[in-house]
C-alpha cells in the first residue's frame, strides 16, 4: 500500500497536449462516465494518487461515492511529482491527480497515460503567519529582510506549489535575496505544519490549504501573474486493469455536486 506522504514536481518540461484544459468533448466524457458510475457494476476499488493539498477534499468525496456506487476509493497522497515517478516505476495506480501539469507530462513521456487529461480546478498561492505575530508582510518584497530558515515552502523540485512560488519570487527579482531564508519541505501540508508548529515565521502555500489551518493570519500578497496558473490536472494511468472505475470517479469529480465540494473549499475553475 503507497505511503500518505510525498513529493511533487519537475522542471524545465516542455508543453504536451495536458497544457489544453477542459476540452469540451473530454468534460462531456468525463461527466457521462460520472453518470454511469451509479448504474450497476458496485463493488470493486480505485486507488487514486492525489496532490497533499486535495486531502481533505477528496477524502470527503471518496466516502460519499462509495456510499452511492459500492465502489471503493482509495488514496494516497503526497507531493505530486514524487507519485508521478512511483507510478512510472510501477505503482499500481489507476488515477492520478496532481497539483501541476509537470508530473502529468512525466508520464506522458513515459507512455503512462490513458487518454486526455482533464484541467478540473484551480489554486491560489498565499503567505501565511502565525495569528498575533509580531511583525507579517505587507508585500513579497519585505521577504527580502527576513532571517535565515524562517520561511517554509515545498521543495521546488518535489512540489508544484514550491515551483509556482519560486516563479513568483524570481518574476518579481526576489529569489536571490530571499533564498537564504527558505525551509524546503516535502510538500504543501509540511510548509504549513512548520508554521502552526512555530518552526518557521512564514509559509507559501495554496490558499486552500492555508484555510483548513489553524490560529494563522492568511496574506494574500502573491500577485496574480506572476506564476503560472496553478492547475490540478486529472488523468487515467494507463495499463491499469481497472480504467474503467477511474473513469467513472473521475467523471464524478468533474460533476456539478464535486464542483461545487470544491467551491466550498477554496478551488477555482481551472484557467
Amino acid at each position: 500500500m503507497p505511503n500518505k506522504r510525498g513529493g511533487a514536481a519537475d522542471t524545465d518540461v516542455k508543453p504536451s497536449k495536458v497544457a489544453r484544459s477542459l476540452r469540451g468533448a473530454g468534460l462531456a466524457a468525463l461527466l457521462l462516465a460520472g453518470a454511469l458510475a451509479g448504474c450497476g457494476g458496485g463493488g470493486g476499488e480505485v486507488l487514486v494518487f492525489a496532490a497533499a493539498s486535495l486531502t481533505d477534499a477528496l477524502t470527503d468525496l471518496g466516502a460519499e461515492y462509495e456510499a452511492e456506487t459500492g465502489e471503493r476509493v482509495v488514496f494516497s497522497f503526497g507531493g505530486s511529482q514524487h507519485l508521478a515517478r512511483q507510478i512510472a516505476d510501477g505503482a499500481p495506480a489507476d488515477l492520478l491527480i496532481p497539483a501541476g501539469r509537470q508530473p502529468i507530462e512525466l508520464l506522458e513521456r513515459a507512455g503512462k497515460i490513458d487518454g486526455e487529461p482533464i484541467d478540473l480546478l484551480g489554486n491560489r498561492l498565499v503567505v501565511v503567519a502565525r495569528r498575533g505575530a509580531e511583525r507579517v508582510p505587507g508585500d513579497l518584497a519585505e521577504l527580502a529582510g527576513w532571517p535565515a530558515a524562517s520561511i517554509s515552502i515545498p521543495a521546488p523540485e518535489l512540489a508544484p506549489a514550491g515551483r509556482y512560488a519560486r516563479d513568483a519570487l524570481e518574476s518579481l527579482g526576489l529569489w536571490d535575496a530571499v533564498a537564504a531564508a527558505v525551509v524546503p519541505t516535502a510538500d504543501v501540508r509540511a510548509a504549513l505544519t512548520n508554521v502552526e508548529r512555530g518552526n518557521t515565521e512564514l509559509a507559501i502555500v495554496y490558499r486552500t490549504d492555508a484555510a483548513s489551518g489553524e490560529g494563522l493570519t492568511i496574506l494574500d500578497i502573491v500577485p496574480d501573474g506572476s506564476h503560472p496558473p496553478i492547475v490540478y490536472p486529472v488523468a487515467v494511468v494507463a495499463g491499469g486493469a481497472r480504467a474503467d472505475r477511474a473513469r467513472r470517479f473521475a467523471g464524478f469529480l468533474a460533476g456539478a455536486r464535486a464542483t461545487e465540494a470544491f467551491a466550498r473549499l477554496g478551488f477555482s475553475p481551472a484557467r
